[in-house]
């Protein structure tokens, strides 16, 4: 429209946006700035610059050129050197657009992928029995004496954490180390405790494959024996990894092996403790964490104590005082209803309370454009820096349960890896 007008020596409407710069043709048909640099010292082409739009394939190119020719400046310094030939109309929006299509620009400043945080899983957010779906991890190494007195030699133990999806109950372990065989010890423990979990959820350490490996052998051959071939098969625990380089899908247990090396480091310091001595504390941590209140005390008057961990274990906090007894004249029938009532109670207690804290996404929030099959990515490496890390093309998406990827299959030059998508660069390649 502007060249029309402008072609036939006609005035511009007064709403255009050109208006103020006063364009006009030159003897050569180029639309050039007016401005009121006429009496100035500058050069002709700075005062009457060419004027340009700001989406144009030509623009771009421009832009680029100078971009170049500047070793990639930022868009300060690019437009003060467009300044000096032309006038581009949101000069500020085109540089950058440009400067964030350059490859080595990104390269050296990428920025990670994201997507909205999906939907809380059902494990989450359903009642079921305490340890019924558990999260695990491995805290440590800490440092502990083989003896006491004299000539003892210090070794390194860790701590296997349970966490329940549901009430966020906590099991702690001390194990002597990280091999499958002193894993599988600590889970039948954790089993003669707590009870058989159908679902273990973890991350991908090498342990975690051996017992996965080693248990999954046992099972095999009791398989064999056809009397017990029912109940196995109905005990059996489902073991779900989460992906490599990921441990925000285990916020959970991470979260709890954080407030366990709270208190571990503030009860001991940096002293040296026997193996004995750290079972002692772990359990007493243990208890302290199963006593966390989930929510803020309740508003009923009547209801003095908030909701814990530990009404789902014993039916009150750990670190509680004892109660006074309840009367032994009280029929099974009434003690049972009474039982019943209790656990009811705390379950209310848990969707009123607790269920509703959830709701809110403290993070990623905002919903993204998903990767897609073929896109060329950069992988994140913590111990390099960014021009090292290395490239990649997905060949494969796994959508969750609301469509968005989170985590994908990329190829690269030493074979193929299963990333999420917080730790790729998708690079600006159209």
């Amino acid at each position: 429209m502007e060249v029309s007008y402008l072609s036939a020596s006609k005035q511009l409407p007064s709403n255009n946006k050109i208006i103020p710069l006063t364009p006009f043709y030159d003897d050569s048909g180029i639309i050039r700035v007016g401005g009121r640099l006429k009496n100035s010292m500058l050069t002709e082409s700075q005062k009457h610059p060419i004027l340009l739009p700001k989406t144009d394939h030509v623009v771009n190119l421009i832009i680029t050129d100078y971009h170049l020719k500047l070793l990639h400046a930022g868009p300060q310094l690019i437009q003060a050197a467009l300044r000096e030939k032309f006038w581009i109309l949101s000069a500020r929006d085109a540089v950058r657009r440009v400067i964030r299509k350059c490859i080595p620009c990104f390269r050296n400043r990428p920025k990670l992928a994201e997507q909205i945080i999906g939907e809380l899983p059902k494990s989450r957010v359903c009642p079921s029995s305490v340890f019924h779906r558990t999260g695990l991890d491995f805290a440590g190494p800490f440092l502990i004496r083989s003896s006491k007195g004299r000539g003892s030699r210090n070794t390194k133990c860790y701590i296997c954490v349970f966490v329940c999806f549901a009430t966020k109950a906590v099991h702690l372990e001390v194990v002597s180390d990280l091999t499958s065989r002193a894993f599988i010890a600590c889970l039948k423990r954790f089993v003669a405790r707590r009870g058989r979990p159908s679902e273990i959820f973890c991350d991908r350490g090498t342990n975690f494959y051996g017992a996965s490996r080693d248990i999954r052998k046992e099972f095999s051959q009791l398989m064999k024996d056809k009397s017990i071939y029912q109940f196995l098969t109905t005990e059996n625990i489902n073991w779900r990894f989460n992906p490599p380089a990921s441990p925000h899908f285990g916020g959970l247990w991470e979260s709890v092996v954080k407030s366990f090396k709270f208190h571990l480091k503030r009860v001991i310091g940096t002293a040296s403790v026997t193996f004995e001595e750290l079972a002692t504390i772990t359990s007493q941590i243990e208890a302290c964490l199963n006593s966390r209140p989930l929510s803020g005390i309740s508003n009923d008057p009547n209801d003095l104590s908030a909701l814990t961990p530990g009404h789902f274990l014993i039916r009150k906090p750990l670190t509680a005082i004892p109660q006074v007894p309840i009367p032994d004249d009280l029929h099974l029938c009434d003690r049972w209803r009474m039982i019943q009532r209790m656990i009811q109670h705390f379950w209310n207690r848990w969707s009123n309370e607790y269920l509703t804290k959830l709701q809110s996404r403290p993070k990623w929030g905002t919903l993204q454009p998903d990767i897609k099959v073929g896109d060329l990515v950069l992988i994140k490496h913590e111990n390099l820096a960014p021009l090292q890390w290395r490239l990649g093309r997905i060949v494969k998406t796994f959508p969750g349960g609301d469509n968005r990827v989170r985590v994908v299959e990329l190829k690269t030059e030493s074979g193929k890896l299963l990333r999420p998508i917080s730790k790729l660069c998708k690079l600006p390649i159209t």
